[in-house]
């Protein structure tokens, strides 16, 4: 099975704007780097995917990500928008023809600090396991957002990621007569975004 993370990723001049309170602009851009950084590397070392797509409009965060074992960089294009970035990433997957026959895809947001390969095996085999036309969704800490989602076929539903996602991909994904799973996961439901989220972030880390 030939399963890509996409990885869409903001210019780091706009990332963490909810963080201005407590952050400076170049701790941002440092929290962002560090958050990408482990992301990528874990989802390439576990060994469970075929690749890793990044796509973002910021040099400085394509190069990190050409830095990393396995992982191939798109330049977004257009005007900046999240829903947008991730059908051009899948478009590139799907169009790169019989060589690269991509049977799914796995969204992971680079914002997420405890993604675990076992959160990845738990995705893989909850929609892989099935007939193809499923869709697996883990939703944030607010059951609001959607944090990763695993797409199988890769154009199974159109993305539509923001808040309320989370109910908005169910409902898609039924209106489409796929089977829709839930992946309910501490490692995966919290995005740092606020300072509150920045808060349990450190907790959990010990380092307040």
């Amino acid at each position: 099975m030939n399963v890509w993370a996409i990885v869409p990723v903001k210019a780091l001049n706009r990332a963490k704007s909810r963080l201005s309170g407590i952050l400076t602009p170049p701790e941002r851009e440092q929290l962002a780097l560090r958050m990408l950084r482990y992301n990528l590397e874990t989802v390439s070392e576990s060994g469970l995917l075929s690749g890793v797509l990044v796509i973002s409009r910021d040099v400085d965060v394509l190069r990190v990500a050409q830095g990393i074992k396995g992982v191939t960089t798109l330049q977004e294009t257009g005007i900046p928008n999240l829903n947008d970035a991730l059908t051009q990433a899948r478009r590139l997957l799907v169009n790169w023809g019989a060589d690269v026959d991509v049977d799914a895809i796995l969204v992971l947001p680079a914002d997420i600090p405890f993604i675990a390969e076992a959160d990845l095996r738990a995705m893989l085999d909850m929609g892989l396991g099935q007939k193809t036309g499923t869709v697996v969704i883990a939703p944030d800490r607010h059951g609001q957002g959607t944090n990763a989602m695993l797409l199988h076929p890769p154009e199974v539903i159109d993305f539509s990621f923001g808040i309320g996602s989370y109910q908005r991909h169910q409902m898609a994904a039924k209106q489409n007569g796929a089977q829709v799973f839930s992946y309910q996961s501490e490692g995966l439901a919290l995005d740092i975004d606020t300072p509150e989220d920045m808060l349990i972030w450190q907790d959990k880390l010990g380092i307040r």
